[in-house]
């Protein structure tokens, strides 16, 4: 009986963290195309590249946060990189960290998005890590997360 109850605990318990830590404990599922969203940027952020600026002229830094041997991270590379290339908002600066070689306290699973604001405080992205959506929070005059 106990035996039993310990199995159903533990599959429990294996099945919540492969689920809540999709990124890197799952294996990746292949890409579905996705229906064409109308951009969620904010109307003064869209439109001419290199003519754009963060709300009250602000800047902030967005780190990606990943692990070598993540397949997670490794998918999510050429995202990341088309959003390094792409976005030209004066005030946002884009880094990366590999947390293999430098763990950051609290970044606990693979690919993490951060921000920095501008009173140095660090924010946590939650969610679709689609280029406008992280966009359209890092683009908001304060950030949630």
């Amino acid at each position: 009986m106990f035996a039993a109850m310990l199995v159903i605990i533990l599959a429990m318990l294996f099945s919540e963290i492969s689920l809540g830590d999709k990124e890197c404990m799952q294996a990746t599922p292949a890409k579905q195309q996705l229906p064409a969203t109308p951009s969620l940027l904010p109307r003064s952020i869209q439109g001419s590249p290199g003519g754009n600026s963060l709300p009250g002229g602000v800047s902030r830094t967005l780190t990606l946060h990943y692990a070598p041997w993540c397949g997670a991270c490794s998918n999510y590379r050429p995202t990341w990189e088309q959003m390094k290339a792409t976005v030209t908002i004066r005030g946002l600066y884009f880094q990366e960290n590999n947390e293999q070689a430098n763990p950051t306290p609290g970044i606990d699973s693979y690919p993490t998005i951060t921000a920095l604001d501008e009173w140095g405080r660090t924010h946590v992205f939650r969610g679709d890590r689609s280029i406008d959506r992280v966009i359209a929070w890092v683009s908001t005059p304060v950030i949630v997360g």
